[in-house]
């Protein structure tokens, strides 16, 4: 289990976090929801010690930092922006990620053939990964990750850049890692995605408030959402 406890981060003297806590079980989604500037992807970075924050983060009764270094082959942090060598193809790229976590090609390239061929990039496998669109990029950045079933996945903004299909598919092997018991974490704008995948649901407001949810409560996510962030749908 995650218990975050108190965590708080600041950058000036109003924080981004303030004194946020929770809980989230494994076969479990967190979904982080948040005006612009809010602190969404200020919460992913000090879930995964990118950055120092005040509070305590464990898992599975571990400090967070302890337990990211103990088991890394069975995590997955994917950032907005997805990194891939530029004179590797796709298919290197993923061979070189699963490598590089220490897993055997020969037991995992029929999964990535797999899936691959689910996400539409079969055909271009030995395509330069520099010559990929900003979806194809994005969807060979996931695959890697994803495709070894680890436990524990954060996400930052999945969706962008993806076309209606990819995200389908992206949503559908999220859910099926989740059902497998991983624990997923995932921030997004979109909150049709957030609100098909989370079991909780954290909403960062201005000046480091916060409003949590259980899934189950929120009958209508855009109007709590509205409502909790004073956001207004009148056009000028």
């Amino acid at each position: 289990m995650l218990v975050i406890h108190n965590l708080s981060k600041s950058y000036t003297p109003v924080p981004v976090l303030d004194k946020v806590s929770l809980e989230l079980g494994w076969g479990q989604t967190l979904g982080v929801l948040g005006q612009n500037g809010a602190g969404k992807t200020t919460l992913l970075r000090c879930l995964t010690q990118q950055i120092d924050c005040t509070g305590s983060l464990t898992l599975d009764g571990m400090p967070i930092q302890e337990y990211l270094e103990t088991f890394r082959k069975d995590i997955a942090i994917l950032e907005d922006t997805p990194f891939l060598y530029p004179l590797l193809s796709g298919l290197e790229f993923i061979r070189f990620v699963l490598t590089f976590k220490g897993f055997s090609w020969d037991e995992w390239s029929p999964a990535v053939q797999e899936i691959l061929k689910a996400f539409d990039l079969w055909d271009n496998r030995y395509d330069l990964c520099r010559t990929y669109s900003l979806g194809q990029k994005k969807k060979i950045y996931f695959l890697a990750q994803l495709v070894t079933k680890p436990r524990l996945i954060i996400i930052d903004e999945p969706t962008n850049g993806l076309d209606l299909q990819s995200v389908v598919h992206l949503r559908r092997l999220l859910r099926e890692r989740v059902q497998g018991g991983a624990m997923l974490i995932v921030s997004s704008h979109h909150l049709d995605f957030i609100e098909r995948m989370a079991d909780v649901i954290i909403l960062l407001k201005k000046e480091g408030r916060f409003a949590l949810f259980s899934s189950d409560d929120v009958t209508d996510l855009e109007e709590t959402f509205l409502q909790e962030t004073g956001a207004s749908m009148a056009v000028p």
